[in-house]
């Protein structure tokens, strides 16, 4: 019998989503703190890429085309300073356009996508065009409107785009460069003015919906520039809404989540769910899930299709990717410092090690193995060797490497090899760096070519990286190239764990395999299971019936060699001996945790780091505004 620990001392600050956008298969979020990320949406929710704006402001997030990537639409964003950044796959800056100098509060992609609108804080709109080498602004509606521009959406033909702001809302004629309609609204109070924060067409161009700072919803006639209906939903600011086909969501302050349809020539609405504490501050909709972000942090999932319409809480990837563990050790990084952590059966939590960063460099990634953990920075990265009883008390903690690190690509993940001898330094544009502890020596030995990072293992002999291509790479200690795990579909590898000479290696359809490095080929339970064409399907099947749309987190082996999987909410017991032919028998799941960062082996049993719902709560803002009747 398998015991589960519990561990809750993990105590992140959360930071604020502000903006989201999305296109096929992808989606990506902003936060206050002025970092994007980019998750797959394909199967398990993911983060591809996690990256700092350079001027550390994100209010807008948008797709786009551009002839740098031809096979994949381009992220672009914009905030207070002013600029359009371009950025790659890998989420380096590309370019950088001044459009104006004053900050750009909002920004939409063209239907065509190759066009973006940017609305400014002086009353401007700029059009740039991102089909050309370099961005080029080759528009400014010039007729200056009374105060920001605070939301914009295009029409369908792209001839025309409106635009909302104080007390009014716009249509403008884009070759002309000029306004041909005009909407206003009416005040509640003549003092407070209303503010526009979303506006989207539906129908093909032919309506108009705004959302503004009283909490009402406004359907317009765009050619007549008249109100069809007026909803009264919000108790406070309608701060997003999403469009899509004919019908719209629309969240806020509140915060509920409400879908207006169309039927019988009016437009009805019902309330999908109240899922955030706090604001919601932007909505996106693919295939039939329904995406929120907000002050809260958290990431939202609905699922419409699901007869209660189920909702998950998906935590920042930062939670995950900051907590490190090594059997009884601990590693948590908190950016301005790290803790290090013990633990022993019948025994409370002990901090061992507390070790501070300097103000201009915060830590950024972690590891830890056995007796020695690593710590990077933005330019630098460090190693640290303990000295422990047998009691585990802290004898002493020694810097015994220290080195500068590329400054143009940010660190995707460490790995410390066993020995702790070897430092593996994966970047975000896929370069492999080898640290050497002995030698002193820091250099690159490796490239994943256009893929980054999603997971990594060290083992006695090999260590193991996988891409957001759905790659699986074996190098030696050296990092020289010792084999490529064959695909078996176009699912990304998310976990990792070696026993020995095997590598388990988990995807984000859910079904996780067992590789012999030795023999340089599957292990036999494997080799049946990527033998029979159904054996997919009866996964997919189950990874439906869970409704969890969070990605694998962690592969764990129980002394009996079943195969935990580890999940933010749920965990997978996988019996190797009754797969395939058993899917039913052969994975159970249970809705055991609650947001779980890190399970792993603890001597004989199983321990999870959790974050304790209380305490997020504790850490983020008073409530602004609560719907108590819907």
């Amino acid at each position: 019998m398998i015991m589960l620990h519990r561990i809750r001392v993990y105590n992140p600050s959360p930071v604020a989503a502000k903006c989201m956008t999305g296109t096929p298969g992808k989606i990506a979020l902003g936060r206050d703190d002025g970092s994007i990320e980019v998750w797959s949406t394909r199967n398990s929710l993911f983060c591809i890429a996690q990256f700092d704006s350079p001027f550390k402001c994100v209010e807008a997030l948008a797709f786009a085309k551009s002839v740098h990537e031809e096979k994949q639409l381009t992220l672009f964003s914009t905030g207070i300073d002013g600029r359009i950044i371009r950025y790659n796959g890998q989420g380096k800056v590309e370019e950088a356009l001044m459009i104006s100098g004053s900050p750009i509060w909002c920004l939409a992609t063209s239907p065509s996508g190759k066009r973006l609108a940017a609305g400014s804080e002086d009353g401007y709109v700029h059009i740039i065009d991102t089909t050309q080498h370099v961005m080029v602004s080759t528009r400014r509606l010039q007729q200056k409107i009374v105060g920001r521009i605070l939301s914009c959406h295009w029409f369908p033909c792209e001839e025309k785009l409106v635009t909302g702001s104080l007390d009014s809302l716009k249509i403008w004629d884009v070759e002309k460069e000029r306004a041909i309609e005009n909407m206003t609204l009416s005040r509640v109070n003549r003092k407070d003015p209303s503010l526009v924060f979303s506006v989207v067409v539906v129908e093909e161009g032919r309506t108009i919906v705004s959302g503004d700072s009283c909490g009402r919803i406004i359907f317009w006639d765009s050619h007549t520039g008249s109100q069809i209906q007026n909803f009264k939903l919000h108790a406070s600011d309608v701060l997003t809404m999403h469009a899509f086909d004919d019908e719209v969501f629309a969240a806020g302050v509140d915060p509920v989540i409400f879908r207006l349809y169309r039927s019988e020539n009016r437009w009805l609405h019902e309330k999908i769910i109240q899922s955030h504490t706090h604001d919601i501050r932007a909505l996106w909709l693919q295939d039939d899930r329904l995406f929120s972000v907000g002050v809260d942090a958290q990431l939202g999932v609905i699922h419409l299709s699901s007869p209660n319409k189920h909702f998950q809480r998906i935590l920042p990837p930062s939670f995950s990717r900051n907590v490190e563990c090594d059997d009884n050790l601990l590693l948590f990084n908190y950016g301005t410092h790290v803790e290090l952590w013990t633990t022993q059966p019948g025994e409370k939590l002990k901090l061992l090690v507390k070790l501070k960063a300097s103000i201009s460099s915060p830590f950024r990634v972690v590891h830890i193995c056995r007796t020695s953990f690593a710590v990077a920075s933005a330019t630098k990265v460090m190693i640290y060797k303990l000295s422990l009883s047998r009691d585990n008390r802290l004898e002493g903690c020694e810097k015994i490497y220290s080195n500068e690190l590329p400054d143009d690509v940010a660190v995707r993940s460490l790995l410390l090899s066993s020995s702790g001898r070897r430092l593996f330094i994966a970047l975000q544009d896929g370069r492999l760096i080898l640290a050497n502890v002995a030698e002193e020596t820091i250099d690159t030995r490796a490239r994943l070519t256009g893929a980054s990072v999603t997971c990594c293992a060290a083992g006695p002999q090999f260590v193991a990286f996988g891409d957001s291509l759905g790659n699986v790479t074996l190098y030696d200690h050296d990092l020289k190239l010792k084999c490529s795990l064959p695909k078996h579909s176009t699912a990304v590898p998310l976990a990792m764990h070696f026993e020995n000479d095997r590598l388990y290696v988990g995807y984000d359809d859910l079904i996780f395999y067992e590789f012999c490095t030795r023999a340089e080929k599957y292990a036999a339970w494997s080799e049946n299971c990527l033998k029979d064409q159904n054996f997919e399907a009866r996964v997919t099947q189950i990874r439906k019936g869970m409704l969890s749309s969070d990605g694998l987190r962690d592969i764990v082996l129980t002394p009996s060699s079943d195969v935990l999987l580890g999940f933010e909410a749920k965990v997978c017991l996988a019996k190797k001996a009754l797969l395939p032919t058993d899917c039913k028998q052969g994975v159970a799941v249970s809705p055991d945790f609650s947001n779980a960062v890190r399970l792993w082996r603890h001597y004989d049993d199983v321990a999870v780091c959790e974050i304790s719902g209380n305490q997020l709560a504790l850490n983020l803002p008073p409530i602004l505004k609560k719907k108590r009747f819907v």
